[in-house]
């Protein structure tokens, strides 16, 4: 989870930290790491807990999280956490896995879906296929939500994928990352 997790505050920090804070008047008020069970399967790079191991992730951050709403709720500012350290993790860990991700053009049904959801634009349509680039923060928002499973993570051409695990497809029954994104923009 800290390496997938993370990201989302990386880039949140990152970017508010390159100027764009003080040119844009944006104010960093609140701002933690919480540790939360995995929602991706990927052994080597991290294996998600199971069962009672996620029940007890839950629990050791619940005190953690009450005390950050508690900062929110009070208008306290609160910036805490292991921002540089994840960094850190996430730098020496992902210039090698990010370019793991390949799409399947013959699964593929061409739904536009992994080029619309992409949060770093970084899944090009080129003659009809679709290709990863190189900005890839490993979200896996395409790996988790392709309908059809054509994106693959794949280390010297052997899959990954574990046939006991499903794909992430959301935090509850029937969500739908589209109409979500759409709310948001």
């Amino acid at each position: 989870q800290m390496y997938i997790g993370g990201n989302a505050g990386i880039l949140a920090k990152d970017y508010l930290e390159n100027g764009d804070r003080e040119r844009k008047d944006y104010r960093l008020d609140w701002a933690a790491h919480f540790i939360m069970p995995c929602n991706l399967h990927l052994p080597p790079i991290v294996k998600s807990p199971t069962g009672p191991k996620i029940q007890k992730i839950v629990e050791n951050e619940e005190k953690y999280i009450d005390k950050f709403v508690e900062k929110i709720g009070n208008n306290e500012p609160w910036i805490e956490g292991g921002f540089d350290v994840i960094r850190g993790m996430f730098s020496l860990k992902f210039p090698v896995y990010k370019k793991l991700l390949e799409i399947d053009n013959e699964s593929c049904n061409q739904c536009n879906l992994c080029y619309e959801i992409c949060p770093m634009d970084n899944i090009s349509i080129e003659s009809g296929n679709y290709q990863i680039k190189d900005n890839c923060y490993f979200c896996v928002r395409c790996y988790n939500f392709c309908p059809k499973n054509a994106i693959k993570i794949t280390l010297e051409k052997v899959e990954w994928e574990n046939a006991n695990k499903k794909r992430y497809k959301g935090p509850i029954k029937d969500f739908d990352i589209k109409k979500m994104l759409s709310v948001n923009n």
